[in-house]
């Protein structure tokens, strides 16, 4: 058996695995405002939209042109980089809007440089911890439980960065 699952760190058992689900009640309400027509960043059981791209499909090498477009991307920095770079790039796209639910790491590259005062962006700062859900992990694991509601929230608080493509002023709401 692997040793990271013996592990009774929360933050070991986490890591098993980056495909960690959006919470359907915090999609549900983010879809009633940006009607989704894409999850650019998804598995078949965790896909929040009918049209979304799998790890073999590989969102980041698909255009997202005239879509609106949800993207929770699989944790780690290089992951978070290469996303965020990729949605700011589609975003500039006509007809195009992207959507990320985020780790707040204000301090990392990949806010710095695709984020922080970029036009056209806007940041949401979520006021409690996400509870991700992951289906394919055992419900023993810290984090997850068979009813597939997670009793702890994320590690880090969440922000919801929305991507317009608009030249407008950064801000955050």
């Amino acid at each position: 058996m692997n040793s990271v699952i013996k592990s009774n760190s929360t933050r070991n058992n986490r890591a098993l695995t980056a495909e960690w689900s959006t919470p359907q009640d915090l999609f549900n309400k983010l879809n009633d405002e940006f009607h989704f027509t894409l999850d650019a960043c998804a598995q078949p059981f965790n896909a929040k939209c009918t049209k979304f791209f799998s790890p073999q499909q590989d969102g980041l090498k698909q255009s997202w042109k005239g879509e609106r477009v949800f993207c929770n991307p699989p944790s780690g920095t290089k992951s978070f980089y290469q996303w965020v770079h990729k949605a700011s790039d589609e975003a500039r796209k006509k007809d195009t809007l992207v959507v990320m639910l985020l780790p707040v790491s204000t301090d990392c590259a990949w806010f710095k440089n695709y984020i922080y005062h970029q036009p056209g962006v806007i940041i949401r700062f979520l006021p409690e911890r996400v509870k991700f859900t992951n289906p394919v992990v055992p419900s023993w694991v810290d984090g997850n439980t068979e009813s597939g509601k997670s009793r702890d929230g994320s590690m880090r608080p969440t922000m919801v960065v929305i991507f317009t493509g608009e030249k407008k002023k950064f801000r955050v709401e």
